[in-house]
């Protein structure tokens, strides 16, 4: 019972809207933005960072859609999909949020609610928040050792 009340933990606790939404204000922030007048989207690494994290947006929710489906066909929350899900989709809100620091550059650190700072901070605040995320609900090592030990037959720590 608390294996399972851990995997429903996994999932219900790292909902993929806050990751969802930094991504299209961070696009919606770059279509826009400039750095020494000129349009930071027209920036290779800029670009490539966005498309990464678009693209691993998407496939977050791919993982969150297969959560729910196996959860409905098996009648409880499964164990490696919630693994799975938690260990990247953590690991991707604290890269989007790296990620939103590096394009926005120096002035992307300046604490959160600055009327300086690009987005008023908000990557900042979030950056210092994801640290937590990797932990709470077995933290990501742990999530590893149980896709290795119970999807690959690795044995715990590879």
């Amino acid at each position: 019972m608390i294996s399972e009340a851990l995997d429903l933990e996994r999932f219900t606790m790292f909902t993929l809207s806050p990751i969802a939404n930094r991504t299209d204000v961070l696009v919606d922030w770059v279509k826009q933005a400039k750095r020494d007048g000129k349009p930071i989207k027209d920036e290779p690494d800029a670009r490539r960072k966005i498309a990464n994290i678009v693209t691993d947006t998407a496939v977050a929710k791919a993982l969150s859609t297969r959560f729910v489906c196996a959860a409905k066909s098996g009648g409880k929350p499964p164990t490696i999909p919630s693994s799975q899900y938690k260990l990247f989709t953590t690991t991707l809100s604290q890269r989007v949020c790296d990620e939103a620091l590096d394009i926005t550059g120096a002035a992307g650190t300046i604490r959160e609610g600055q009327e300086l700072a690009p987005l008023l901070g908000r990557f900042e605040g979030a950056y210092r928040a994801t640290m937590n995320e990797t932990v709470g609900g077995g933290s990501s090592e742990i999530q590893k050792n149980i896709i290795a030990r119970r999807h690959l037959g690795l044995p715990k720590n590879f």
